[in-house]
């Protein structure tokens, strides 16, 4: 930990006089095992720079384009995971469709053209991304055009019916109108169909981490990858402000809160050092809720880390040399994921009273 933990925070200066952190983690320069382990894992160094360069850059054109209202943004983000679920499509290609209907909105001439009947201009489009995201994954076996209008046709008359309740709309999609809207898509996002997302970032972050621990914590590194994809799916449906994070930092805050869920870390050596002790172990509690109950848990309530000291900064090293972060910027990412799924189950609990919290 760079600059070591401020005096206001006991519980981090006791983790630290105590040895359980570093002053600074310095990841040892990659060895050629390691190069090649990286290489054949399709998660190399240059791979890693490649795609931080193109979420930077993505990051950059979100910012320099003001967001456009969406209408019925939850409705369309769960008729595009179940169109995906339909069609075949991965769980990674509905995220990037997701962040990219995103992004296409986000232009004022695909936004203009959908203006004249937006309800179905937004199914229509929903479904083209899809598609074409579909063929572009395999296209031998997508499904057709023609084989989705009734799908757009129904959700572009559910939209109209939360607009106008008591009306009973009858909308007609032709194949035309789909292919017409791919091309505007198209068009919108400058012909650029390959972003990162945040399944396949965690899916890297993990995989990294695991060849630079030596692979020590393969098993249980894959169930922190499969809870933070399955939590990251969660995360985009509910929160639109999701979508305003880069998916990177996303991603780490993701892996280090279930790090801690799984054991693996110390809920303290993911506390950035400028939050007071309380505050963090009440927003962890609140955050991972769902996760807690049947844990071993320490006296705050939170997973008791299994893992020795020498064990814990080893996994630090290795997580820090994954992400080519500092401890410091992944406690921050940790603290704002955190912040986000605690306004989302405050969010669903209120909605949808009565309900169980989704397990993250």
């Amino acid at each position: 930990m760079c600059g070591g933990p401020a005096t206001q925070n006991p519980a981090a200066q006791v983790a630290f006089d105590a040895g359980w952190v570093r002053k600074e983690i310095v990841p040892a320069e990659d060895d050629e095992d390691t190069k090649d382990a990286l290489f054949r894992e399709g998660v190399s160094e240059e791979l890693l720079q490649g795609r931080m360069t193109q979420d930077a850059k993505v990051w950059q054109d979100m910012q320099d384009r003001p967001r456009l209202e969406k209408r019925h943004q939850e409705a369309t983000h769960h008729f595009m995971q179940n169109l995906a679920r339909i069609s075949g499509l991965s769980i990674y290609g509905w995220q990037v469709a997701v962040r990219l209907f995103d992004l296409a909105c986000r232009d004022e001439r695909f936004v203009k053209q959908m203006s004249a009947n937006a309800c179905k201009g937004q199914a229509v489009a929903a479904t083209a991304l899809i598609l074409v995201l579909r063929k572009d994954e395999q296209s031998w076996d997508a499904p057709r055009a023609t084989d989705l209008t009734y799908c757009a046709a129904r959700f572009a008359e559910y939209l109209l019916k939360v607009e106008q309740p008591g009306e009973e709309p009858q909308v007609l999609v032709e194949k035309e109108d789909i292919w017409k809207q791919v091309q505007q898509l198209l068009c919108a996002l400058d012909y650029e169909l390959h972003v990162p997302c945040l399944a396949s970032w965690i899916e890297v972050v993990c995989k990294r981490t695991n060849i630079y621990s030596k692979t020590i914590f393969s098993e249980k590194l894959r169930s922190v990858c499969q809870q933070s994809q399955h939590t990251s799916n969660f995360l985009l449906q509910i929160s639109p402000r999701t979508l305003q994070m880069q998916p990177r930092r996303v991603a780490n805050g993701l892996v280090c809160l279930f790090l801690v869920v799984a054991r693996m870390l110390p809920s303290e050596e993911v506390q950035p050092f400028q939050v007071e002790s309380s505050d963090w172990q009440r927003l962890l509690r609140q955050a991972l809720a769902a996760s807690l109950p049947g844990q071993s848990t320490d006296d705050s309530g939170l997973p008791r880390c299994d893992l020795d000291r020498d064990e814990v900064l080893t996994l630090l090293e290795s997580l820090s040399a994954a992400t080519r972060s500092t401890l410091e910027e992944l406690q921050q990412d940790a603290f704002e994921v955190a912040t986000l799924m605690t306004a989302i189950q405050a969010l669903t609990k209120n909605c949808y009273p009565g309900q169980h919290q989704h397990r993250v």
